[in-house]
């Protein structure tokens, strides 16, 4: 994981925090401001959520974006649904997946019923993957992938 920095100006500490969840943050590295590397040699097993916090020379803080990192020799892992509720008839998804490979995507109505499918390439690393349900009707619905005959877990989105 590498982020760079620009106009370090008014920062006067860097903090980097990781997550199994993506919600509750822990510390792992301070480091004034300065240029530096950090390698996390306690990976947590399957998706680590990793964050900066930076801390102004007058207190205030800030958090960069968060990245997701699979820590897999294999598998593949569906993350979000951004925007949700889908307004404009495209769902994007985020996906992690351990290694370059092809994933089934299936979308379901509350029924079961599969409403529409795709089959998409992914690369080892991060993904976004974007899936046309302009023609489903306005609703609830659930998301899933199927990666060599493994089901990965539910995402829910709302159709505007």
């Amino acid at each position: 994981m590498h982020w760079q920095t620009n106009n370090t100006g008014s920062v006067k500490q860097f903090a980097i925090e990781r997550s199994a969840d993506g919600r509750n943050f822990t510390f792992l590295f301070n480091n004034p401001v300065n240029n530096f590397s950090y390698t996390d040699m306690s990976v947590l097993p399957g998706l680590n959520y990793y964050r900066i916090r930076m801390t102004d020379n007058d207190g205030r803080i800030n958090y960069s974006n968060v990245a997701a990192i699979l820590n897999a020799a294999s598998g593949t892992s569906l993350l979000n649904i951004v925007p949700n509720p889908v307004t404009d008839g495209r769902l994007r998804m985020q996906v992690a997946s351990a290694i370059a490979t092809d994933m089934h995507t299936q979308v379901m109505d509350l029924l079961g019923r599969n409403v529409d499918q795709k089959r998409v390439h992914l690369i080892a690393g991060y993904n976004i993957l974007e899936l046309n349900i302009a023609a489903l009707a306005p609703g609830t619905y659930a998301v899933y992938g199927i990666v060599a005959g493994e089901r990965t877990k539910v995402l829910r989105f709302v159709k505007q």
